[in-house]
């Protein structure tokens, strides 16, 4: 009874693990190249009555802008032009060396990246010829989190998206924390050498911060200002702390806090972002031309009343309100109502959770009455189906309700809602 395998061709667990979410997510996608499209045949497959069934969202186009920044009319998670249930181009820069470092993934998650990596040659160097013990098990738990997570944002040219890099927001803490320590120990032991060095590392950081902010937002001046300024004071009394070790903690303070001005101030931002992106959360302030949450209710919340009323009370509570090709035709009509809705293909419509005979049992048996033909053209046996043994409904409102679902910049044929009532 359980639901079927998102995202896998062969409705396993291991294909999913092994393919979609592995290497495909270090090879390039082809749209339209799995799971049933152009035609393919569907192997049948019997979904359980119910069951909600997910899996990735749509992806956004790749054009060089913040992420998150779409150009006007044109919603997120579609390719212009695109089709539903195939893969578009991803908003996640160029695979290569630089990825994490330049637009439009810099302003995720990579603020104290420079400091961190350089900080690693320090934390090995201070540890190389101590016991092995709490310190060293450390650097390996967090090194070991961070660096094969960087190493395939740098380089993969698979499925991803931008607001993946928040998975490296801990492990970048942590080393950050650690780096401060490692730099304490070079002070204590070697005095100028490690105010030199620290020197180094925060104001190679801070000058890379800065020119991440640059032009970013009208307050990106007073930010950088801030953490110059901490920074100048931290340095000040580092040299004072020569002569006055006491002013020796209070200068790495402040040095390390000049760092977090540019990334709590990023936070802070995206916290008070009125309009975020649902769908595709990015980092960062409102993007002028950014569709942005406020269009993402106005287009759930725009399904006719009389439409929704009509579909409730036409179906059976516990079984679906209705069905579509993928999820984010779903997504409105559950949001509306509460109520469970059938995709043929699962998320991006191109699983292969069922065939036609399976659409004649879930009929037969009640578990399903209205269907939405748009996006079956890919299932051309369901298609036929519905068209031999199902009626065009004439419920009131579903073409307004059908406009509101669409997305602009996509060219879609108007579909039909199919009523299958024996």
């Amino acid at each position: 009874d359980r639901p079927y395998v998102d995202s896998s061709t062969n409705n396993t667990m291991m294909e999913l693990i092994i393919g979609h979410n592995g290497i495909e997510r270090f090879t390039r996608l082809f749209g339209g190249a799995r799971n049933g499209a152009q035609g393919a045949p569907i192997p049948s497959q019997k979904p359980p009555a119910g069951d909600f069934l997910s899996g990735n969202p749509p992806t956004p186009p790749s054009n060089g802008r913040q992420p998150g920044q779409f150009p006007p009319g044109q919603a997120a998670g579609y390719d212009s032009g695109g089709q539903s249930g195939q893969p578009g181009n991803m908003d996640f820069g160029t695979a290569g060396t630089l990825r994490l470092f330049v637009e439009p993934l810099v302003g995720e998650d990579s603020w104290l990246l420079p400091f961190v990596l350089a900080g690693l040659i320090v934390i090995v160097i201070v540890l190389w010829k101590r016991p092995f013990g709490g310190e060293h098990v450390a650097l390996i738990l967090w090194a070991g989190w961070l660096l094969p997570e960087a190493i395939y944002f740098t380089y993969s040219q698979g499925l991803m998206h931008a607001y993946y890099i928040l998975m490296m927001g801990a492990p970048l803490a942590a080393l950050f924390a650690i780096t401060g320590w490692a730099l304490w120990q070079v002070i204590r032991e070697r005095g100028l050498v490690g105010w030199v060095l620290t020197a180094f590392l925060a104001g190679g950081t801070l000058f890379f911060e800065a020119g991440v902010l640059k032009g970013t937002t009208p307050a990106a001046p007073w930010a950088v200002g801030l953490g110059v300024a901490l920074f100048g004071i931290g340095s000040a009394l580092a040299v004072a702390a020569r002569k006055w070790i006491r002013f020796a903690t209070a200068a790495l303070t402040l040095i390390l806090a000049a760092l977090l001005v540019a990334p709590l101030y990023w936070s802070t931002l995206t916290t008070f972002n009125t309009s975020p992106n649902a769908a595709l959360p990015y980092a960062g302030p409102e993007q002028s031309n950014e569709p942005g949450l406020q269009q993402g209710v106005t287009r759930q919340s725009g399904i006719p009343q009389d439409l929704i009323d009509t579909l409730v009370a036409n179906t059976t509570p516990g079984f679906y309100l209705l069905a579509t090709a993928n999820a984010n035709q779903a997504a409105p009509f559950i949001l509306a109502t509460g109520r469970p809705v059938f995709t043929f293909g699962g998320f991006l419509g191109n699983d292969n959770i069922i065939d036609a005979n399976g659409l004649a049992e879930m009929v037969a048996s009640g578990k399903l009455r209205f269907i939405i033909g748009e996006g079956l053209e890919q299932r051309p046996a369901i298609l036929l189906w519905l068209q031999q043994h199902c009626k065009v409904s004439d419920i009131p409102g579903f073409t307004g309700a059908y406009a509101g679902l669409g997305l602009p910049g996509v060219s879609r044929q108007p579909g039909e809602l199919y009523d299958c009532k024996k």
